[in-house]
């Protein structure tokens, strides 16, 4: 069996799922769009009363100088009920 490792990277293009904790915490994927796409996810979030509680979702479609058709931010509820892989508490 061979077993390769690669660099975790973002999608060129289509739609991309991140990640939200309840309050509105951004995860990794998702606070690196944010800060590349000028803070369209914080304010989408906001405008759209998005949480971040399990369950929740928001869409945000044809985001501006983003490679994806369109970002789906998922709630993951509270952070203590949720790790993300590879990031440090």
């Amino acid at each position: 069996m061979n077993i390769s490792f690669a660099k975790r990277a973002l999608p060129t293009g289509g739609a991309i799922v991140v990640l939200a904790h309840h309050k509105g915490s951004l995860l990794e994927t998702a606070a690196r769009l944010d800060k590349s796409g000028g803070g369209q996810l914080t304010s989408a979030m906001k405008i759209g009363r998005f949480t971040g509680a399990a369950g929740q979702f928001l869409e945000i479609l044809a985001p501006v100088g983003q490679a994806f058709s369109r970002i789906l931010v998922s709630g993951i509820g509270a952070a203590k009920d949720f790790d993300e892989p590879g990031a440090e508490r």
